[in-house]
């Protein structure tokens, strides 16, 4: 305490005690408890300050003992009233000079000071009492070597053979100790004087003389773990850890803790706590060493966490440094979702109180329906979050809680209220592990036992936190105290200055340089006697149990987990109202953008579909919109969940119900985006809506790339690489969908004549963009009138003017020239007479096997070849024939029927596109028919051909064609390219379950490395 508020309590005894009751022992009293908590030698000076106040005229008349209350119970804190009461006890009703209004003066000073009841009558009886045995047994705890009567709480204690009581007073909670005897006690190496009542605080410590040190920590822990049914042992054996470099992150860590523990895990920056954390939590795997081939083993109660993880699960609980909380829910609708995730045995209302409760224990009930938000933009504050966080982990109440830096960036009343509670926790049979960086003194002197890690992992310390500093400043022939007399506070900066200490040395290049002057390792030698005594003694506390820790842990089932995730992600998306704005224009503002940007009509003329230019470009540009949008939309949504999966991780929830309820609102937003860009597309473009595979592409190709964000979305560990990514997605897909980059004209090593190339195969977006061309080509009312007629023009053209022409050729030079060239020649001519064998007749048995055998050939045999072609022509000219006449036919009666031959050209203007038709025909190839090793293959009016089965499963064909063969039947290539976009992305989503790829790429990282 400072000199002001001794002043204060000083003047409050002078006004509120009768003058008559002041006698030398009362004077004693006063001085001795001012300089106790001055923490100076200096009675006579205190003993001055009172004359002084007694002498005071105006001492004892009503409004100043009035003000002086007033002041005292508002300036002052209730620890420091509840200090003030006890002395009064021991004033008034032991060691003043008898009086008749004593008592009645004592319960008027604590009602007016806000003293309840209750813990008033306590501290009288325990200060009057002059035995045990008188004292209210359920406030006290009897330390003697002999233990206690049977209903008291009690601690043997070595060598204690007078009875220390100690006091928790209810409802305020403060700790006073009194020993009953006449042996020596010393508080924070003060003599106490016995029989007199002193209040106890953190850091401190008590010793009898002849006794081993009572750390305020082991006393709280015995008052308040008396029979736990939920004993346990959290042992840690010689346990290592290595990174992916190689580099050394833990180093024989080694201790044994217990339930009811707050432990502080402290040490330099870099020295490894949270590495530690994420070893113990089970996060990380220890490291195999000489002395333990599988690795150090870390036990619960017997149990290894890492080779048995299914026995403990639900046992840890982890609360990260950083947020683990969903920004757009309220603070209330956080700790549901958690509840309903890890308390499924629970009704609704059973959590709802549930959740009540948890807000009220932790003073979070008044911003239940506040949005969380995020740190920067507002929303609860910091240390709301930090309770928030806490609350959600201690719904399911874990015995083993790990918390990542609490008191991170908290202002030192938020830091303290989160100590408290975590201090609550580990009373309450919890063992609490804080990884904190520079605690305040009482945060510090809170700690049951600290455990301090040096450079490179090292575990130099484990025990008691005012010893550390006793031991460290002693290593460095430092005597003075731990902690500072005068305030009592302990400076723990300099704790890690002595353990860091610098001395100056010469180097071997003959310059001065640092060095440490003492080595981790020299460090846990020092310490390493100390560490083993207090793991026995540890041990010794409580009885070892192969019974696992209580669990109270109950998760869904994996239907009902992606029912609670998906209500979860839609609230959140629902209230994040820049999210929902940007998610609802994003299509229809692009699909309107570019769509008048390519609306193209010559000059004078109105607009009509069938004579804008830019349509296949259009429908190009919606394929790689379909991909960004896909992209943009999930490319965030793992990564920014990683917090709160971290956490979820230790709830043993099911990754598949989490990535399904991802995937399906992913659907559900591209279902809905994809009809609003088609939508718009539609109406300004005025493409013929009867083309229902134009959004049923641009949907397929959207959730396609929904999952490959998901898949990106995973693997890195920043935004920025996330979207740095896309473009590397993206732009192979632009040069190898079929428009850029024409598949005939690609590098020679990689083109394939008969078919598309592999590298355009493997592509997405060549799937989608021949999908929605061949679509918008063949599915209208015009084109749907003449493609019969139009085919087989198509077709008998191509055989009569390339095809049986370029057979011709191949046969005379089979026949004529000698060498390799008549063997290519004589190979590709089996081929294509094999194939028209099966569909014409005409060749005589032992010819078309001589033929197919490559063999040579006579004359007659020559002239036989090539009447059969001869016939092939004249078939396909009268096909011809009847297709030109069935479209004359056609055309006039639709002239007829329009009654205007421009009546009928505006009609085909409505669904028939010049520029796509030169597309899909491929009129515009040099290359009408293309000589292969595998035949002859059709490279003009690819949308009327029929394909040959190609490759093992048949599908693969050239560009824009109408149907794709695949298992014997012939598909239409729009749904053969939707079905297989499908199976792409199922094919993705068995990656994204599996999460091969982040394996992979963790293994390459580390091979790396």
């Amino acid at each position: 305490m400072n000199e002001k508020t001794l002043k204060g309590i000083i003047r409050f005894f002078a006004v509120i005690l009768p003058s008559e009751s002041i006698n030398e022992e009362v004077r004693s009293a006063i001085a001795r408890f001012s300089e106790y908590q001055s923490g100076s030698v200096a009675s006579e000076k205190y003993l001055t300050i009172l004359e002084a106040e007694l002498s005071q005229p105006y001492l004892h008349e009503d409004f100043f003992k009035e003000s002086t209350l007033m002041t005292i119970k508002e300036k002052f804190s209730s620890k420091e009233r509840l200090m003030i009461i006890a002395l009064l006890a021991e004033i008034l009703l032991v060691k003043a000079n008898a009086g008749d209004h004593h008592l009645e003066i004592y319960y008027e000073v604590c009602q007016s000071l806000d003293i309840p009841l209750e813990a008033a009558e306590v501290m009288k009886r325990f200060s009057i009492a002059s035995n045990y045995l008188e004292m209210p047994k359920e406030n006290i705890m009897v330390i003697h070597e002999e233990g206690a009567e049977q209903g008291y709480r009690f601690w043997a204690f070595r060598k204690v053979r007078e009875h220390i009581c100690v006091l928790r007073v209810p409802v305020l909670g403060g700790l006073f100790v009194k020993q009953l005897g006449q042996g020596k006690l010393y508080l924070d190496n003060k003599p106490v004087p016995a029989n007199e009542v002193i209040p106890l605080h953190k850091g401190g410590f008590l010793r009898l003389e002849g006794s081993d040190d009572m750390y305020y920590t082991d006393l709280v822990w015995h008052f308040f773990n008396q029979q736990t049914e939920d004993a346990f042992l959290f042992e840690v054996n010689h346990v290592d850890y290595a990174f992916p470099n190689g580099h050394l992150g833990l180093n024989d860590i080694h201790f044994t803790e217990k339930h009811s523990s707050l432990v502080g895990i402290m040490g330099l920056s870099g020295a490894g706590k949270t590495t530690l954390v994420n070893v113990l939590n089970g996060n990380s795997k220890p490291l195999a060493n000489a002395a333990h081939p599988e690795g150090g083993t870390i036990k619960i109660n017997g149990v290894d966490i890492h080779q048995d993880p299914e026995s403990v699960k639900g046992v840890i609980g982890y609360v990260p440094q950083e947020d683990a909380l969903i920004e757009k829910l309220t603070v209330s609708e956080n700790l549901t979702f958690s509840a309903k995730l890890s308390l499924s045995h629970l009704s609704e209302s059973e959590i709802q109180s549930l959740v009540h409760d948890k807000l009220q224990e932790l003073s979070l009930l008044e911003i239940a329906d506040l949005q969380v938000g995020n740190p920067l933009e507002g929303g609860i504050s910091g240390g709301q979050r930090k309770r928030l966080n806490i609350a959600m982990e201690l719904l399911r109440e874990p015995s083993v809680l790990f918390v990542d830096e609490p008191t991170s960036g908290l202002s030192s009343r938020d830091s303290d209220r989160i100590m408290r509670i975590l201090r609550e926790l580990s009373q309450a049979g919890k063992l609490v592990f804080v990884v904190i960086h520079q605690p305040s003194s009482e945060i510090f002197k809170s700690f049951d036992r600290i455990l301090i890690l040096d450079r490179g992992g090292c575990q130099i310390y484990h025990g008691q936190p005012i010893l550390a500093v006793q031991r460290i400043k002693k290593y460095h022939t430092d005597r003075s105290g731990a902690v500072c007399v005068q305030c009592g506070n302990v400076d723990v900066e300099h704790l890690f200055e002595e353990i860091d200490k610098q001395k100056l040395v010469v180097g071997e290049n003959g310059r001065p340089e640092y060095a440490r002057e003492t080595e981790p390792m020299d460090w846990k030698r020092s310490f390493s006697p100390f560490n083993f005594l207090l793991e026995d003694q540890i041990a010794d506390k409580i009885k070892a149990s192969s019974a696992k820790p209580k669990i109270n842990l109950n998760v869904p089932s994996k239907l009902k987990q992606a029912r609670i995730y998906l209500k979860r992600d839609v609230l959140s998306k629902f209230r994040n109202k820049q999210y929902l704005l940007i998610t609802l224009l994003q299509a229809p503002v692009l699909a309107f953008a570019l769509a008048m940007v390519v609306r193209y009509a010559p000059e004078g003329q109105s607009y009509s579909f069938g004579e804008n230019i830019n349509i296949p470009s259009y429908l190009f540009m919606s394929v790689f919109v379909a991909l960004f949008m896909g992209l943009v939309q999930s490319g965030e949504e793992i990564f920014k969940d990683r917090p709160v999966l971290k956490r979820e991780a230790f709830l043993n929830l099911n990754r598949s119900a989490y990535l399904s309820s991802k995937i399906l609102l992913l659907f559900l937003v591209s279902f809905v985006q994809s009809m609003f860009f088609v939508t718009v597309s539609i109406m300004v473009l005025e493409i013929p809506i009867s083309n229902a595979f134009f959004w049923l592409i641009i949907f397929s190709i959207t959730c396609l790339a929904n999952v490959l964000g998901l898949i990106i979305s995973t693997l890195f560990n920043s935004v920025v690489n996330i979207y740095i990514s896309i473009p590397i997605l993206i732009i192979p897909q632009l040069l190898l969908s079929g428009v850029v980059v024409d598949f005939n004209e690609v590098n020679p090593v990689l083109s394939n004549q008969n078919a598309v190339p592999m590298v355009g195969e493997i592509m997405p977006s060549r799937w989608a963009f021949e999908g929605v061309m061949v679509g918008t080509f063949l599915y209208n009312e015009y084109e749907e009138q003449v493609y019969d007629f139009e085919q087989k023009n198509a077709e008998a053209e191509y055989y009569q003017l390339y095809y049986t022409q370029e057979l011709n050729d191949i046969l005379r030079k089979s026949y004529v020239l000698q060498g390799e060239v008549r063997e290519k020649a004589a190979k590709v001519l089996a081929i294509e007479i094999k194939y028209l064998s099966s569909v014409f007749e005409g060749l005589p048995e032992e010819l078309l096997q001589k033929v197919l055998n490559k063999e040579d050939l006579v004359l007659a045999e020559f002239e036989m070849v090539e009447g059969y072609i001869d016939g092939v022509r004249s078939y396909y000219a009268n096909v011809q024939k009847e297709a030109l006449k069935a479209q004359k036919l056609y055309l006039e009666h639709m002239t007829l029927g329009k009654g205007d031959r421009n009546l009928f050209e505006a009609y085909k203007k409505q669904y028939y596109n010049a520029t796509l038709a030169r597309y899909v025909k491929a009129t515009s190839s040099i290359a009408r028919i293309v000589e292969t090793e595998s035949g002859l293959v059709q490279k003009i009016n690819p949308i009327f051909m029929t394909p040959r089965p190609f490759g093992v499963l048949g599908f693969r064909s050239i560009m824009y064609v109408p149907k794709k063969y695949f298992m014997g039947f012939y598909i239409p290539t729009p749904l053969f390219n939707t079905l297989f976009l499908w199976v792409i992305t199922l094919l993705l989503i068995g990656v994204l379950y599996t999460d091969v790829l982040n394996r992979l790429v963790s293994r390459i990282r580390t091979k790396f490395h």
